[in-house]
């Protein structure tokens, strides 16, 4: 019989039967965590206190399928952003991969917008060479500034006026964007200023 553990994911501790074999192969996490001198190996159970249940019933979806799919919600893009944060703590490259070409396809070819608060997940929850920041950056610098401010004023309850200011100049003016477009010093300071009469 194939060996299992148990996952107990987020603040519910809710569990999650898992084959061995199959998730040590992806996940680096589970490979060092189920060694037999760690706790983890002796007891045959992890815990993901700080992780959400859906994105790890996500995650287990691709490890046993190689599909991902999203639950009928409005905010995709921060489902996707979730998912790419748990993959990457858990040290599978390749299920990030994976989410990387699905938010790709979902937020240029289907056009699904990314909100603020998927913004201020990813720079919090990732380094600054991150992949998934790497993306949205790219995506962004080919927005024109109307697009970029339409598409984050529409998750305006999300956050204060005045976060939404000081995140979007943060993001217009940041160097890796700057670089990537060419802006100058004076150009900076138009795009503050633009972004200070389309958020009023």
């Amino acid at each position: 019989m194939t060996e299992t553990f148990t996952v107990s994911v987020g603040p519910t501790e809710k569990e999650f039967t898992v084959h061995k074999n199959i998730a040590t192969r992806s996940s680096k996490y589970f490979q060092a965590a189920l060694a037999k001198c760690w706790k983890e190996g002796c007891t045959s159970r992890v815990e993901l206190s700080e992780h959400d249940e859906g994105c790890f019933e996500g995650y287990l979806q691709w490890l046993y399928t190689s599909e991902i799919t999203f639950a009928s919600k409005p905010d995709v893009g921060f489902q996707i952003c979730r998912l790419y944060i748990l993959g990457d703590y858990l040290g599978d490259q390749k299920f990030c991969n994976a989410v990387i070409d699905r938010a790709i396809s979902r937020w240029i070819n289907d056009k699904v917008a990314l909100g603020l608060h998927a913004f201020e997940l990813v720079w919090s929850s990732t380094p600054d060479d991150s992949p998934l920041r790497t993306l949205i950056l790219e995506m962004i610098s080919n927005l024109t500034l109307t697009k970029m401010v339409k598409s984050l004023k529409s998750h305006q309850h999300c956050c204060s006026k005045d976060l939404m200011l000081e995140y979007l100049t943060q993001m217009a003016t940041s160097q890796q964007l700057s670089r990537s477009v060419g802006l100058k010093d004076n150009q900076k300071r138009q795009i503050g200023e633009k972004l200070k009469r389309s958020v009023s």
